[in-house]
């Protein structure tokens, strides 16, 4: 095998330029490229597209402690990409680490950080549809119990480009974070610095979910079935990014 990166590319860039999460954020852009790639000629050995890697990490003073915090976002994995003859995984993460991420305790998450967690489920309807379904991405709440004021910062990817279909399969759903203070609600985009996190208001990450590999129509409808049985599918409501 021969690799061909002229010097310059982001994939071989000039020093001092930064690479931090080099194999993290464009680690996934190369995967998947390498997955269109070979789908023509390698149906099979392909998955549908994952969902990004889209964290965002809070500090502020715990007041019990009276100490500064850092609190990084590693729950709400997002859904995996199907392939041929499987449907995607749920909450695996990015396709790059491929669920080597445990996610937090959230009792534990609890007794260190001033937060309550009050929602932790998997997100109806984010898998993209096909003959194989994609993994289901994640719901995610939080409530701030600080007594002061404390910041976050969003980086990442995946709200504007959603996990991408393969085979006449669906792309799966995009992230979605908002912020909700004093019953308003404001949506995150995924470079922010800074958002002021006030006491009481609520965090929420809806998850990308996985893309779908092959036709819609050639699902099984004994697979539809156990979709709609286990709750995999919002059958109350057509797919959108609120789900």
């Amino acid at each position: 095998i021969s690799v061909i990166a002229p010097k310059g590319l982001i994939v071989n860039p000039h020093p001092p330029a930064p690479v931090c999460m080099s194999t993290n954020h464009c680690g996934e852009e190369i995967v998947e490229a390498i997955f269109k790639a070979l789908a023509p000629i390698v149906p099979e050995a392909v998955n549908a597209g994952f969902s990004r890697r889209l964290r965002f990490a809070i500090t502020g003073r715990h007041p019990g402690t009276g100490r500064r915090f850092i609190w990084h976002f590693f729950f709400g994995r997002g859904g995996g990409g199907a392939s041929k003859g499987h449907d995607g995984w749920s909450c695996v993460g990015e396709v790059n680490v491929a669920g080597a991420i445990r996610s937090p305790s959230v009792e534990i998450t609890e007794e260190r950080f001033p937060f309550k967690i009050v929602r932790n489920d998997l997100r109806p309807g984010s898998g993209g549809d096909g003959a194989w379904r994609g993994g289901l991405g994640a719901i995610f709440e939080m409530v701030y119990e600080g007594d002061e004021p404390a910041k976050l910062n969003m980086a990442g990817d995946g709200i504007v480009n959603a996990p991408f279909g393969l085979f006449g399969g669906e792309p799966g759903l995009p992230h979605t974070y908002k912020v909700i203070s004093n019953g308003r609600e404001r949506i995150l985009k995924s470079k922010e610095t800074e958002v002021p996190i006030f006491p009481g208001d609520r965090v929420v990450a809806l998850s990308a979910g996985g893309g779908g590999y092959g036709a819609v129509a050639d699902r099984s409808v004994v697979m539809r079935d156990w979709d709609v049985r286990n709750g995999y599918v919002d059958t109350s409501k057509k797919k959108n990014n609120t789900q």
